[in-house]
């Protein structure tokens, strides 16, 4: 997951804990350095910053707006389709009239 995470954002990932794996992840989610929980150690490895600004990191905060815009078109689609099956169905029968008498 770390891996993936750090690929996503073209970052380093420093993951250090008690119970599992250390880990040092490049951004390209390649291992630099691995440390299994067992072991008693320590890593080195030349960490820097980045800007990288990748799609992921560019553009996530519009995904509930991309989400919420394609569950619209869906349903203008489908209620399209449903309502144009509709008439179609229903150009070719002949609806009864009811009167009603003597009620009014």
């Amino acid at each position: 997951m770390a891996q993936s995470r750090a690929a996503e954002v073209a970052r380093w990932v420093v993951r250090t804990t008690s119970s599992g794996y250390s880990q040092i992840i490049t951004p390209t989610g390649a291992n630099a350095v691995t440390i299994d929980n067992i072991m008693v150690a320590s890593a080195s490895a030349n960490v820097s910053p980045s800007n990288v600004m990748t799609i992921y990191t560019r553009y996530t905060h519009h995904l509930p707006q991309f989400a919420w815009a394609v569950m619209l078109l869906w349903l203008v689609v489908i209620v399209g389709r449903v309502s144009l099956g509709l008439k179609s169905r229903l150009q070719g029968i002949k609806m009864p009239v009811v009167r009603l008498r003597g009620l009014f």
